[in-house]
């Protein structure tokens, strides 16, 4: 897919007039943690620490198509997904940027198991536990610790819970990110209370590569949803960079954590780990295009699988 798109992608920058870097900062791959169990609740997303000209728009879509097949003793997740986010911020002031963002989902058996299976035995890979599973199904079901059963198999379309964030750039390098996670979705897409999210981000330009980082606090307002309990209070952070090849093209890397957020699940493992490979295209004097892939280097029993990445932006 990507080697279908690269050839398109220079022919835009190609032909598009004037093509070159925004003066608004594009950031890291913004992609928020896909995992079932855990993505109905507010997460940091990696973002840049700069705040674009006062009075200047940024609009933003970005889609996630994700899949996760895990069999343990105590639970299984096995489910595909896909988050569309349009997204929408406006610098208020020079260094005050407020945010509004609403997931459009999709929770479905999905079409991506067999082919990720072939691709597995094709090189010799570790195959996990897709063959123990039915191909392109819904399972997100398992056991607490106390022994009572939780299950999250509804599929279909869903509105997911509405973001608001604050950005203020304290220093030239420095920013305090706020965000509230509303609740406007339902049933297992969502969480009924309000989450909230506390973070510093770091930013900084080396000629052509740019260091992104971020730490945050996360409060989640809901504590429960269908039998699975939430740890009220847990951190997350990433880190990363992006290097520029010339005036058009860009390649990016970054690492996300997040500590447990699952309280009662049974033999479930106590953080998350996710590594993001992007390659980034300047359309024009103002817009860029992202494809990536986010893969879990470890652990594998309590993180999405893989997630392909795209997205669109326009600064004016």
């Amino acid at each position: 897919m990507l080697r279908r798109l690269l050839p398109l992608l220079a022919c835009i920058c190609l032909f598009a007039p004037a093509c070159g870097w925004p003066q608004c900062r594009p950031g890291p791959l913004s992609v928020s943690n896909q995992y079932p169990l855990t993505s109905l609740h507010l997460s940091l997303a990696p973002r840049a620490a700069t705040v674009c000209d006062a009075g200047s728009t940024r609009l933003s879509l970005n889609g996630i198509w994700s899949n996760t097949s895990i069999v343990e003793d105590q639970y299984t997740v096995d489910a595909e997904s896909i988050d569309l986010t349009p997204a929408l911020s406006y610098a208020a002031a020079q260094d005050l940027e407020l945010s509004l963002a609403l997931p459009l989902l999709w929770r479905v058996g999905g079409t991506l198991d067999s082919t990720i299976d072939r691709w597995h035995r094709v090189f010799g890979l570790p195959r996990g536990d897709r063959r123990k599973l039915e191909d392109n199904a819904v399972q997100i079901r398992g056991a607490t610790k106390n022994g009572d059963i939780f299950a999250y198999e509804e599929e279909g379309f869903e509105f997911g819970n509405l973001k608001a964030g604050l950005k203020y750039a304290w220093a030239p390098e420095f920013a305090y990110l706020g965000e509230l996670s509303l609740p406007t979705s339902s049933g297992t897409f969502g969480h009924s209370g309000v989450d909230l999210l506390n973070g510093l981000l770091y930013s900084r330009q080396f000629e052509q590569f740019i260091w992104y980082s971020g730490v945050a606090h996360v409060f989640i307002g809901e504590d429960e949803s269908s039998g699975v309990s939430f740890e009220r209070n847990h951190f997350e952070a990433f880190g990363g960079g992006e290097y520029r090849l010339g005036a058009s093209y860009a390649v990016l890397a970054n690492l996300s954590a997040q500590s447990k957020v699952l309280n009662n699940v049974a033999s479930h493992p106590s953080y998350a780990l996710y590594l993001d490979l992007g390659f980034r295209a300047a359309i024009g004097r103002s817009s860029w295009l992202d494809l990536g892939i986010r893969e879990n280097p470890l652990p594998g029993d309590g993180t999405t699988d893989i997630s392909f990445i795209a997205g669109i932006s326009t600064a004016y």
